[in-house]
């Protein structure tokens, strides 16, 4: 008897995606926009190094920083666990959510995906199938990722992204528009609960755009 090759069946909705890794999204984001912070710094520090470094290798610079910065907030937790291979960190959740790091770009059908080399064994995480009516217990492939402006100056997004092929998403959910200062309101234990205070995350981004400032005059 034949069996399709489809779409995987029992892939996470954004809202049960959400639902599982909205404890770790305000320290993940922290990370990220601490890592892209340490980068620039770097880059500040010298007027070639601009000049010099290609995005490619910014973006690589912001990559391994991360990578660096998760390991340490994830490596404890006991619903994480962490799998380095090479140079990418995959940090699976709650056994449900298998969630990754990289830089995004809008490609010409107006997706957000990444520029991975489409080797077979990216394919199993971008083409997230599996044969028709069967279940299966794989986690869902998500991408934590973040977009930039052409000269690296200033990143322009951070999202989550449900891969299902190279150029295309199921889902895929704004967390924070960048310099535009919009995000999604996530409750921590460290500060007030957003639905409480709809301006905090706002007020949170502001300060932050503020000591950037602050620190290059």
């Amino acid at each position: 008897m034949s069996q399709k090759f489809t779409e995987r069946r029992g892939l996470l909705s954004e809202q049960q995606a959400l639902a599982i890794l909205q404890p770790y999204l305000p320290g993940l984001m922290d990370d990220f926009r601490d890592s892209w912070d340490w980068v620039q710094d770097i880059l500040d520090g010298d007027p070639e190094r601009r000049s010099t470094f290609d995005g490619s290798t910014v973006a690589g610079m912001i990559f391994n920083r991360c990578v660096v910065l998760f390991g340490r907030r994830l490596d404890s937790d006991p619903k994480v666990k962490l799998k380095k291979t090479g140079r990418m960190l995959r940090a699976l959740i709650d056994g449900k959510v298998a969630l990754r790091f990289k830089k995004l770009t809008k490609k010409r059908n107006g997706q957000l995906c990444s520029g991975n080399v489409k080797t077979n064994a990216q394919g199993l995480i971008y083409w997230q199938m599996g044969f028709d009516g069967v279940e299966e217990s794989r986690p869902t492939e998500i991408t934590f990722g973040y977009t930039a402006d052409i000269l690296n100056t200033n990143f322009t997004g951070i999202y989550l992204a449900c891969p299902i092929s190279w150029y295309t998403n199921k889902w895929i959910a704004t967390l924070d528009g960048g310099e535009q200062g919009m995000m999604l309101p996530f409750a921590s234990p460290n500060r007030p609960d957003d639905s409480t205070e709809p301006d905090q995350a706002l007020v949170a981004i502001e300060s932050k755009k503020a000591k950037k400032e602050d620190k290059h005059g």
